[in-house]
């Protein structure tokens, strides 16, 4: 399911990053144009996810 999310960001022109405990698992969408993270950036990702305001969140996403 990830990797079928990132396609659809990626089709639509979202800048797009992901991540694979398996980098390997990462080469395809890197050639779509994906940015492959390493675990830090995932980290903090998730990290950043775990806020209150839902929609503070999502407003550096709006185009």
């Amino acid at each position: 399911m990830g990797s079928a999310l990132a396609r659809a960001f990626l089709s639509h022109g979202f800048s797009t990053q992901v991540w694979n405990r398996t980098a390997a698992r990462c080469a395809p969408l890197a050639a779509c144009g994906a940015t492959v993270a390493g675990p830090a950036a995932f980290e903090s990702a998730i990290a950043a996810g775990h806020i209150e305001d839902d929609f503070a969140a999502l407003m550096p996403f709006r185009r």
